[in-house]
């Protein structure tokens, strides 16, 4: 092992905490949060829209089910281990979907880079239990061997990788905004209330 790093679990660097079990009876068509399930998380890919939706945050709720633009999210169930960028607001965690954060000397970049890697994930999949569809046990994940790197490489990593990351992020958010305008410009359209 190179000077410096060390062995671990994925535990002793990462929280791993799980959604809200929300009630189907709770939705609504047009609420004001969205709710994040597994079918929001793809492959480096965080899908901002919603069929979920609630009008009001549950009081039992935890605080950090409340999901921010930059947070890091890993799939528990079906295509376990796929990890995304959170962007854009008013978005709620659901359970079967993991934040990942980093803990003490662990940046948000290193920790999606290390998830959205493909051996990770490979790693995820051959850990996850069930028959009908996988699960991923964050108790197990946390129990995984991981070696950490030295603190002088994960912070030189940090500092390359911290610009692409934000770039990352507001590219997202301008094709969300893009996708947005282009919708409400194709419903004008549609209906009459714009002419070519």
């Amino acid at each position: 092992m190179p000077e410096g790093w060390k062995q671990h679990t994925f535990g002793c660097l990462f929280d791993f905490s799980g959604g809200f079990a929300f009630k189907s009876s709770t939705y609504t068509d047009d609420g004001r949060f969205s709710v994040v399930t597994i079918k929001n998380v793809h492959d480096a890919e965080f899908v901002p829209e919603c069929p979920s939706r609630v009008d009001e945050i549950p009081q039992k709720m935890k605080t950090r089910c409340r999901l921010s633009t930059g947070e890091i999210l890993l799939s528990l169930t079906g295509n376990v281990g796929r990890a995304c960028v959170v962007f854009g607001e008013n978005y709620l965690l659901n359970q079967r979907v993991a934040k990942v954060v980093g803990k003490e000397g662990i940046s948000d970049q290193f920790a999606y880079w290390t998830f959205s890697n493909s051996d990770t994930q490979k790693q995820l999949e051959n850990l996850a239990y069930g028959v009908a569809q996988l699960n991923l046990s964050p108790v197990k994940l946390s129990e995984r061997p991981f070696v950490r790197p030295s603190q002088h490489l994960m912070d030189d990593f940090t500092d390359i990788t911290e610009p692409i990351f934000e770039q990352l992020i507001k590219i997202n958010l301008y094709t969300q905004e893009l996708t947005k305008a282009r919708d409400l410009l194709l419903s004008c359209l549609m209906d009459g209330r714009l002419e070519i």
